[in-house]
């Protein structure tokens, strides 16, 4: 076991080993103290061989969250672990279920509580991750009865005028450029990621996407898709904005979340989502 420092001073070390799919997997063990990292190395290590055997529902989802770690963005791995905590804390009887013994009723019965306890998109994405588990695990999902939730989600989609208030009571402010580039259909991230160096006279070039990393570290990606990396025409004055300050949003994602809807508040509009206005856009 190779154990080294980090430039924080931290100890760390990476454990790899063979499944029962003849792939390695890896996991990386950081602590303050070496005695903390061998401790945890050798926990993982003795646990392995029930971790690559088992054929538990919650085993199964573990593995295939570690699989997919290294391909899938942060968010959505963060996503996932949210879920899997969820069903090992309130489905444990579910997740220690052999995962070819899960008949189409257990699941349809887990499926019901799960629309009824949670809203539609939240409980599409447990449905989903479950769905990727079972296929992960050469077991067929059978058919189920997964129709479409009353209680959909209906965003608060501002309107042209809500949004020329907004934009002039926002002029001069550190939200204006992100405002406005989100009224041009740009993500949280997207807007984040976005440099003077982007710009070529008025043409943005949208290719980055700042994302929040395990640990709460930030991280440059790519777009959230291919067609995402696109360029765009934007008003003259906010490309000047942008190069006067160097780029559209000081800050991280969390911190435009944050304070968007603090301006809001404070300047009495009606409260709705930097996301919202995407929708804005659309419309």
């Amino acid at each position: 076991m190779k154990i080294t420092r980090t430039i924080s001073g931290k100890y760390t070390t990476v454990i790899a080993l063979r499944d029962t799919d003849g792939k390695y997997h890896t996991k990386r063990f950081t602590y303050k103290t070496k005695k903390e990292v061998i401790q945890a190395a050798t926990d993982y290590q003795t646990s392995h061989l029930v971790y690559t055997t088992s054929k538990a529902f919650g085993d199964c989802m573990e593995r295939l969250i570690d699989s997919k770690a290294k391909v899938l963005s942060p968010s959505t791995i963060r996503g996932y672990r949210g879920i899997q905590r969820t069903l090992l804390k309130d489905y444990a009887e579910f997740c220690r279920t052999p995962i070819d013994k899960i008949t189409p009723t257990i699941l349809q019965t887990l499926i019901n509580d799960l629309r009824l306890s949670r809203r539609a998109k939240t409980a599409r994405n447990y449905i989903g991750l479950i769905s990727e588990v079972m296929t992960a695990a050469d077991c067929r999902m059978p058919k189920l009865d997964v129709k479409k939730d009353k209680r959909m989600f209906n965003p608060d989609v501002p309107d042209a005028e809500v949004v020329k208030e907004v934009a002039a009571t926002m002029k001069g402010t550190r939200l204006e450029a992100a405002f406005a580039l989100a009224c041009m259909g740009l993500r949280r991230g997207e807007i984040c990621g976005v440099t003077a160096d982007a710009l070529d006279g008025d043409v943005l070039h949208v290719s980055r996407n700042i994302v929040l990393g395990d640990g709460g570290t930030i991280e440059e990606k790519s777009t959230k898709t291919e067609a995402s990396d696109r360029y765009i025409v934007i008003p003259h004055q906010i490309a000047e904005l942008i190069r006067s300050q160097g780029c559209a949003w000081k800050g991280t994602p969390a911190a435009l979340s944050e304070v968007f809807p603090r301006f809001l508040r404070s300047n009495g509009f009606p409260v709705f989502r930097l996301h919202d206005c995407r929708h804005f856009f659309a419309s």
